[in-house]
């Protein structure tokens, strides 16, 4: 055999096992897909977070597809969002808080260190986020990270977390 029928087979081979790989993945993606959903997602919430289990809690989300969520400062509704795109919404949490359009970091920093401590509830840090013009923030389930938002859409602050780093 020449080397042209050699390079032809090796090629083929691996285009069909990529194809049936892609096929694996999208089958497998979709049976996730059917998990996420806003009573598995608040189900998740309610047995990990109010136990200081937040890790845990994002190792649930990634097992049902979840790429990162974001959190309304103003009314604490959140947005979930998919690996494969799905996209969904809660219902506010409480009545609706002003945003300040002056960034205080600072101010941010200890409402968050007061949060991770329990020194705070999680309605006082979202009224505290606000004074600080944290308008939302978004948490990435794969990059363990948490961004905190302005206003303008711009990044005050971004943090790595923990169990002992809880900021939810």
């Amino acid at each position: 055999m020449d080397t042209t029928a050699i390079v032809v087979i090796i090629i083929t081979t691996l285009l069909t096992t990529a194809a049936i790989s892609g096929f694996v993945w999208f089958l497998f993606s979709k049976t996730l897909e059917k998990d996420f959903t806003l009573k598995n997602i608040q189900s998740i919430f309610n047995k990990h977070v109010e136990k200081a289990k937040f890790s845990s809690a994002i190792n649930e989300l990634k097992k049902i597809n979840a790429s990162h969520l974001e959190l309304s400062v103003a009314d604490g509704h959140e947005t979930f969002f998919s690996r494969a795109g799905k996209q969904l919404t809660s219902q506010a949490k409480y009545s609706a808080i002003a945003v300040s359009e002056q960034v205080d970091l600072e101010a941010l920093k200890e409402a968050i260190k007061a949060r991770n401590s329990g020194m705070i509830d999680f309605k006082t840090f979202c009224q505290q986020a606000a004074k600080s013009g944290v308008n939302y923030w978004q948490v990435q389930v794969e990059g363990l990270s948490c961004t905190y938002f302005s206003l303008a859409n711009k990044v005050i602050h971004s943090e790595t977390y923990t169990d002992q780093n809880i900021f939810y």
